[in-house]
């Protein structure tokens, strides 16, 4: 095909179908109709470092296969500046390898890891088709929608799963040439025997948690890697009514069921998980309670109490600080109580005024004041009648209100506002507060008589930090909630155990609310969990607080109390981007040129981004012991692994001459590849 066939698409949105393939017509619709710019230089999304990274970590053993049978691809066939590609299942490259020369020209339209490939990001192209299409396609030059990509002439395949789902997409391409498309056979038939190998590999493990079923006698539940239970024994299955192919996950918040979880896997690999149920003396069967299961025996045995305690008609006053729960506990007072067929009335008595308290309380007869409704109004406690009546924040209200509350509870009836008719009531009452109840009637500041009524049950909710364990199925909880399915949650409770918690629940879930939403599609590393988490606290002298981090989730010595020496950032020294390409290079906005270099020709002020590992960072002391050299190596090798051993861009990024790299890299005894 030619280029004015493209040309007149673009300038009339007619087509030649007899010039043109059925499916590039169609593609070129979609992308117009989608607005698609013909013209663009890059595709529409390119994925962080941090997305990248697990994105690949998430496809490793695709991506070892690729890298192991590509190299028949290179050497059978006589390729001209060939590239070789490989996609995750939505189009993301997360592999490269092929020609120097190519790859560098690749490189100019972004056709690099961490681009997406799709149709709405790439435009028509040999990958979007053969995802689409589920069959190997070929896209050889103005049959690509997007001018930057028609130098290219593509052949993909699909890497399909035992469902016929795309896992991945194996493509290759040549640059000025059409050389790529005499391989479509046989870049066919790499894609299938990869799909081959890993539908081997998933019914090899299916197979090997189906003999551990057959040698499991001790009641497990099995789990392939996913969660998903695979066997469930009879009377486990019957007890709480499992099935085959649900998450593990869903049945234990369902049941509150506490278990234990060791992993199963044989000579080669891990297969799998085993589920040993573990029996709880603390609650009966039908104990209700919508909190998190808890693997704290302290809260446990809290809770325990908590069932006892509602099984009696006593009033209960519950003690906890500010975010532990106490909403919870209430609502699992009221649902284990006699009362549980009835209402359950809440009120926060610090939300509102006096006034408006006691006719919120007591309700008003029909014209007992300016404004009221010519019906009047049933109260609070009337609402509660035969149910629960919960006092959240109870220590706030005035004395006036202390006394009428206590008329109350001992005649157990209810006048309105403005009636002089009282109304029996029957209702459960549970009350709390975050402050010392005890320590108000010392003051003066509650009524003595009052207290006597309320605190007659009373419950101590243990802090978050004192059961530092239930960290981790709060974290389970929060991501079953949310379908969220994510293989880093031990690194969420690594940065979360050592905190205060001052907020305790409600400071938490807030905490994974910002991670949720800042890394729902991509692993954090620890210092950007770390920034997520103090940006919520009120702590001022937390550890996690003192320091601060830059863009990358690196700790910034300029904007850190930690500052010291050297190893502050020079003045004008751009931020890290995240960009592991280099393609920052070309953004006319980037003043990546002109980046502040040290005597030895390296930049040195950005020691904890040189030696920082994406997880772990050294510490200040560390980084102030270590001499100019020392830094200079650790500068070159993070350039050179971010530019894929690029020389030429290697240098540029370094601020230095090539000839000045290669002698760098000689005097470190650095291997350049």
């Amino acid at each position: 095909m030619n280029q004015s066939n493209w040309k007149n698409f673009i300038s009339t949105g007619l087509v030649d179908n007899s010039a043109i393939p059925d499916f590039v017509s169609n593609s070129w619709q979609l992308c117009r109709r989608k607005q698609v710019d013909p013209f663009q230089i890059k595709p529409g999304k390119i994925l962080t470092a941090n997305e990248l990274r697990e994105r690949k970590k998430m496809n490793k053993d695709l991506i070892d296969n690729v890298t192991r049978d590509i190299s028949q691809l290179s050497t059978a066939l006589n390729l001209d500046q060939p590239v070789f590609i490989l996609t995750d299942s939505y189009g993301n490259i997360i592999w490269r390898s092929g020609n120097y020369q190519a790859l560098s020209e690749a490189n100019d339209i972004y056709f690099s890891e961490g681009s997406a490939w799709d149709e709405m990001n790439a435009g028509t192209n040999a990958i979007a088709l053969a995802m689409s299409e589920k069959q190997a396609i070929t896209v050889s030059r103005y049959e690509h929608y997007v001018v930057a990509s028609q130098s290219w002439s593509c052949v993909a395949a699909p890497i399909l799963d035992e469902n016929n789902e795309v896992v991945g997409v194996l493509d290759v391409s040549t640059y000025n040439n059409e050389s790529a498309l005499n391989c479509q056979l046989f870049i066919g038939l790499i894609a299938q025997k990869i799909s081959n190998d890993i539908i081997k590999d998933r019914i090899r493990a299916q197979q090997e948690l189906l003999q551990s079923a057959v040698n499991n006698l001790d009641n497990r539940i099995l789990c392939d890697m996913n969660g998903r239970m695979v066997c469930i024994p009879e009377q486990v299955q019957h007890k709480y009514d499992l099935r085959i192919g649900d998450f593990i996950t869903d049945a234990l918040e369902k049941h509150r069921l506490t278990c234990t979880k060791t992993p199963i896997s044989t000579q080669q690999s891990q297969v799998g998980y085993a589920y040993l149920i573990e029996k709880s003396e603390a609650f009966h069967e039908d104990f209700y309670y919508p909190g998190a299961h808890s693997e704290n025996k302290q809260y446990n045995q809290f809770l325990k109490r908590v069932a006892q305690v509602a099984d009696s008609n006593l009033p209960i006053h519950i003690h906890g600080e500010s975010g532990s729960g106490k909403e919870i506990i209430a609502e699992t007072i009221h649902y284990n109580s006699g009362y549980r067929n009835g209402p359950l009335v809440a009120v926060n008595c610090s939300a509102v005024s006096e006034n408006l308290l006691e006719s919120e309380l007591f309700g008003y007869a029909p014209g007992a004041f300016t404004g009221a409704k010519s019906t009047g109004n049933k109260g609070k406690i009337e609402l509660a009648n035969h149910g629960t009546l919960f006092l959240d924040e109870v220590d706030s209200m005035t004395p006036k209100m202390q006394a009428a509350l206590l008329r109350v509870i001992e005649h157990k009836v209810v006048t309105p506002i403005g009636s002089d008719k009282p109304r029996l009531v029957d209702f459960r009452l549970v009350t709390a507060t975050n402050q010392d109840l005890k320590e108000a009637v010392q003051k003066e500041k509650f009524r003595a008589d009052l207290f006597y009524r309320l605190y007659v049950c009373p419950l101590e909710i243990p802090p978050l930090r004192d059961r530092i364990e239930d960290i981790v199925p709060l974290i389970s909880r929060f991501c079953m909630r949310r379908n969220w399915y994510i293989n880093w949650q031990d690194k969420i409770f690594k940065v979360a155990k050592d905190f205060e918690w001052k907020g305790n629940i409600r400071e938490f879930n807030n905490f994974l609310e910002r991670v949720y939403v800042f890394y729902r599609h991509n692993e954090p590393t620890t210092a950007e969990l770390q920034r997520t988490l103090v940006v919520g606290t009120l702590k001022e002298n937390s550890p996690l607080t003192t320091d601060t981090w830059d863009d990358d989730g690196h700790r910034d010595f300029n904007n850190s109390k930690a500052t010291i020496g050297r190893a502050q950032r020079p003045a004008g020294y751009p931020k890290y981007n995240g960009d592991y390409s280099g393609n920052h290079r070309n953004d006319p906005n980037s003043d990546y040129r002109n980046d502040s270099v040290s005597n030895h020709g390296v930049t040195v002020g950005r020691e904890t981004e040189v030696l920082k590992d994406h997880d772990e960072m050294r510490s200040v002391a560390d980084i102030a012991s270590l001499d100019p050299s020392t830094v200079e190596r650790e500068h070159i090798i993070r350039a050179l692994e971010q530019h894929k051993y690029h020389m030429t861009n290697t240098a540029e990024a370094l601020g230095i001459s090539r000839s000045t790299l290669y002698r760098k890299l000689k005097k470190y005894e650095l291997d350049h590849k």
